[in-house]
């Protein structure tokens, strides 16, 4: 793309062979020749240059030497180039670019042999559609759309040096919206915004820093439904929060870190009637993993709404001071447990 063709005014001309109504044929010191209008020993009007192997390098418009008005160059091959206006030796106004192998690499408007103003470029590989808006300087910048090589869109909005930067939406390939809010230099998301599931289901929605959930936002199921609804770091629960069962009532609210319930929070029954709360913590499973679990002081109760137990727990147990309780309200045992049994 950044080759410039040029006819300058030092290209030396070895021979005249002949001149007639200001056509001439020279042949140059590449070995190939030029045949059309002169004035000033320099082709100036409408004219062919050839390459060595006879083929057409430049058919078209020249003035003072270089490739000026309206024109087509060739690839050494024969096969087309490009066509369009020309500017001093550079392509310059509105034209087309194509690869070597005839696929058409771009079209739209050039500034000085570079991609500026409006136009679509194309893959060498296929020739599909990649990009489509905005150039400046060579480069996606402004509104453009990029294209799947299905001929899909793949992003439409704002972009900046070629990449997705500032409002716009993201695609998968089968149609449905992918990502949709303020894009950070690329395929990910910065502030608020949306993500959908490839099935067009919403998967989150709220605040984003470089593409990682982080702030306030709410995830969804499969089905649609909530999932969780509070704050968010590096695409993890943290902070203040709430996680819902699939029929859509509470099952959690409360403090959340690392994706998990840690500290003061509420858990409860999937009929809505609350089973637990106090004190939760992270700790370590039998299999090394982390998990959540009731540590610290905290009451259980029964579905009915009455008092299971009131006391200490740990990992998930009984264990310090507590009391248990009847489903009737009745006392069991009130005392010391360790690993859900009483101490006596």
């Amino acid at each position: 793309m950044k080759r410039l063709l040029v006819i300058s005014a030092l290209i030396l001309f070895s021979s005249v062979c002949f001149s007639q109504n200001n056509v001439q044929t020279f042949k140059t010191d590449s070995g190939g020749k030029y045949v059309g209008e002169v004035s000033n020993n320099l082709p100036n009007g409408k004219g062919i240059m050839y390459y060595a192997n006879g083929n057409k390098e430049y058919e078209g418009m020249f003035k003072n030497g270089q490739y000026n008005g309206t024109g087509t160059s060739y690839f050494e091959n024969g096969q087309m180039e490009y066509t369009g206006q020309w500017k001093d030796g550079d392509m310059d106004g509105y034209g087309e670019l194509y690869w070597e192998n005839g696929f058409k690499r771009y079209e739209g408007t050039f500034k000085a042999r570079e991609y500026d103003g409006t136009g679509t470029c194309y893959r060498e590989k296929d020739g599909s559609k990649d990009y489509a808006g905005d150039w400046k300087q060579d480069k996606a910048n402004g509104k453009g759309t990029f294209f799947y090589s299905s001929g899909r869109e793949k992003y439409t909005g704002q972009v900046k040096d070629n990449r997705p930067c500032g409002e716009g939406t993201s695609y998968y390939e089968n149609g449905n919206i992918e990502l949709s809010g303020n894009f950070d230099n690329g395929y990910r998301l910065t502030g608020q915004g949306i993500l959908y599931r490839e099935d067009g289901v919403k998967k989150y929605e709220g605040d984003f820093v470089k593409g990682d959930f982080e702030g306030y936002g709410t995830s969804y199921r499969k089905s649609g439904k909530t999932e969780y609804q509070g704050e968010w770091k590096e695409n993890l629960y943290e902070g203040q929060g709430l996680l819902y069962f699939e029929n859509g009532y509470i099952f959690y609210q409360g403090d959340f870190s690392k994706g998990l319930p840690c500290g003061k929070g509420t858990q409860y029954y999937e009929s809505g009637a609350k089973r637990y709360e106090g004190e939760f913590a992270l700790h370590s499973d039998e299999k090394g993993e982390i998990t959540s679990s009731f540590n610290g002081y905290g009451i259980w109760y029964f579905e009915n709404g009455k008092i299971y137990y009131k006391g200490n727990f740990k990992d998930g147990k009984f264990e310090g001071r507590g009391t248990s309780y009847l489903p009737n309200g009745a006392v069991e045992y009130d005392g010391k447990w360790k690993n859900d049994k009483p101490v006596n």
